[in-house]
């Protein structure tokens, strides 16, 4: 019995010492140094933080697709995207929204890093076109969230959510700075 005991311990603690010491590959660390992928980053980073969706099991990301955003499957996903492309809020919260979930789809296995290209590079020139900086951006996805909590969910933003909007406009900072606007 004891022995048993000490097999699952030992097992646990190998688990955790390969968890904890190795590497996680990360697509988005490599594309923040990437100048091309590094402003789409910046936009994901003023409206989800340190948030880091090639880290998820595709499992996980189709989930969240699913249960967080009502998207059973990519054509499901495509059409939110459409809706969001075309205009639903103002362009900081739908350009932000079409970035993050370009990615949730990408963890998903959903779409190809080409698809998100394609999505992304389309919301992302828009976005430089509307906005001078990334404060106005910032101030504007602002915006866009309590709209869309009063006319989409038609309830009062909870004040988590208003809570963590603010932790994450000041997250963001640093990594404004690092990454110029019309570059």
């Amino acid at each position: 019995m004891w022995q048993a005991i000490v097999g699952v311990v030992v097992c646990a603690l190998v688990a955790f010492v390969a968890w904890f010491f190795l590497p996680v590959s990360s697509r988005k660390k490599r594309e923040l140094a990437a100048p091309a992928t590094r402003f789409h980053w910046g936009v994901i980073a003023t409206y989800m933080g340190n948030a880091d969706p090639s880290l998820l099991a595709p499992e996980e990301a189709a989930r969240i697709l699913s249960n967080g955003w009502s998207c059973s499957d990519v054509a499901a996903l495509r059409r939110k995207m459409t809706v969001y492309r075309d205009g639903e809020i103002n362009h900081a919260f739908d350009v932000a929204r079409i970035a993050w979930l370009a990615e949730l789809a990408v963890a998903a296995g959903w779409m190809t890093l080409d698809e998100r290209a394609q999505w992304s590079t389309q919301a992302l020139a828009r976005l430089r076109s509307a906005y001078a900086a990334w404060q106005p951006f910032a101030d504007e996805l602002w915006v866009g969230r309590q709209r869309w909590w009063a006319e989409v969910a038609r309830s009062p933003m909870p004040e988590s959510d208003k809570a963590r909007a603010m932790d994450v406009r000041t997250e963001v900072a640093p990594l404004h700075a690092s990454i110029p606007w019309g570059a």
